[in-house]
């Protein structure tokens, strides 16, 4: 005679201890996993940093040292925003919000215009009116003469003339730091003249850091520092806290610290604002 063959199941207590250590592998490597995509986004948005660096470059080389503008005016005038204006990544007519991407004089260095963006760019970094990139040009190293406000002047520098390329900022993650302020950010914002801007560089990878390209090409990422103050002109004041919401910044040199003038801007020491100066302040 055969004996009867049985066949044991999962006791009920076996079954939940299985499910417990599913439970506690899916807790210890899903943040693993996120890490690893966060990880992986930022490196492929610092390859897009570095690919724009490359054809400002070669823009550089093509129009004999001359910088890359990061815009420039349909008329004589900087200060006038009437009619289209050849921005660094799209030709746009500022007052109707249409943008063409194929114009920018970056552009045609470029592969495609999804270089333009970074995988790890959130809602925050796009705003209407128009599209935005979520990378910005350094619109300081522009050279605009204020001194006969409202009629403006504007021209570029050589590269050569730079202080020191591998301190200065070309390209960095950029971001708007309030959600309802419709005033174009896609470049890392700096006005000295009439107050400090936006601050917009973007700390959105892991720690708050921003990533960077410098002039000289190399890529790294920096710790963005946030404004402990009300900042941005008239009508375009942003709070602390909206600044801390939406890791908005900028990439310092020095611990300096800010003056309120009284006049409804915070003023800035020049040395604070270091790396976005492509003629570097004196003492520094």
């Amino acid at each position: 005679m055969h004996k009867n063959s049985i066949k044991k199941a999962f006791t009920l207590i076996e079954l939940l201890v299985v499910i417990a250590i599913i439970a506690i592998l899916a807790a210890i490597l899903f943040p693993v996993f996120a890490q690893a995509k966060e990880a992986a986004k930022k490196t492929a948005c610092l390859s897009n940093c570095k690919q724009m660096a490359t054809g400002m470059l070669i823009y550089v080389t093509d129009y004999d040292d001359t910088s890359m503008p990061s815009q420039y005016r349909s008329t004589p005038n900087y200060c006038d925003f009437t009619g289209k204006i050849h921005y660094w990544d799209r030709e746009g007519d500022y007052s109707i919000g249409e943008y063409d991407f194929t114009k920018g004089f970056l552009t045609p260095y470029l592969k495609n215009t999804d270089i333009l963006n970074c995988p790890a760019a959130g809602a925050e970094d796009y705003l209407p009116p128009g599209p935005n990139t979520a990378i910005g040009y350094n619109g300081n190293l522009d050279s605009i003469d204020y001194s006969n406000y409202p009629i403006c002047t504007q021209t570029e520098p050589s590269l050569s003339s730079f202080d020191a390329p591998a301190d200065t900022i070309a390209f960095a993650d950029t971001a708007y730091p309030i959600i309802s302020n419709s005033h174009k950010f896609f470049i890392v914002a700096w006005d000295i003249t009439y107050g400090p801007a936006l601050y917009d560089t973007h700390g959105r990878h892991a720690g708050g850091k921003a990533n960077i390209v410098w002039i000289d090409g190399h890529a790294n990422s920096k710790t963005v520092t946030t404004p402990t103050v009300a900042s941005g002109r008239t009508g375009y004041q942003v709070t602390p806290q909206q600044f801390k919401d939406h890791s908005a910044g900028w990439i310092s040199k020095f611990d300096i610290h800010y003056d309120d003038y009284g006049n409804g801007y915070v003023g800035v020491d020049e040395k604070n604002i270091y790396y976005y100066l492509p003629h570097k302040p004196a003492g520094t």
